[in-house]
């Protein structure tokens, strides 16, 4: 590993990072989101006993001014969508079971490895955008055979 200090113009001389590992690091991308800083990191997990291969997998973490944030949000490439505001993060993915799931910096995991967020459609769809309100309510735009939807939430509706 290198590190580059905030005033440097090169990196350090190598150094162990820590123990030796079977995965790795294949890539980190750090993007710019209006208010807010998505960093994607992919990776390989390594199977030590060779009985199920490597498997390549990508996450997201989003990051708001306030400090708001999401870890671990898994990366669908039609089904992603990110939204900040100064004080929220917000994103909705595809979960495992083919539900596509609303994730705020706000939801807390009660089950280990259980999806984290608010159902809002099944199957998943197209993400086309995804916008928070003042309120912290979600604004989601769609696309599902062949026609683009706005989705709201209903504000009669309990939140869950």
């Amino acid at each position: 590993m290198k590190q580059l200090a905030p005033t440097a113009t090169t990196f350090s001389a190598a150094k162990a990072a820590g123990n030796s590992v079977d995965d790795y690091v294949t890539g980190l991308t750090l993007q710019s989101s209006g208010n807010g800083l998505v960093v994607t990191t992919c990776g390989s997990d390594i199977d030590p006993f060779a009985l199920s291969g490597t498997d390549h997998y990508c996450f997201d973490s989003l990051h708001a001014p306030s400090g708001a944030h999401l870890f671990g949000v898994t990366v669908d490439q039609t089904s992603i969508a990110h939204a900040f505001t100064h004080e929220r993060a917000v994103a909705s993915y595809c979960s495992g079971d083919g539900s596509w799931m609303i994730q705020t910096d706000a939801d807390v995991e009660t089950t280990p490895g259980a999806a984290l967020g608010e159902i809002v459609l099944f199957p998943c769809p197209e993400a086309v955008a995804l916008e928070v309100n003042g309120a912290g309510d979600y604004l989601s735009v769609v696309r599902w055979g062949g026609k683009t939807y706005l989705i709201e939430r209903n504000p009669a509706a309990a939140k869950l």
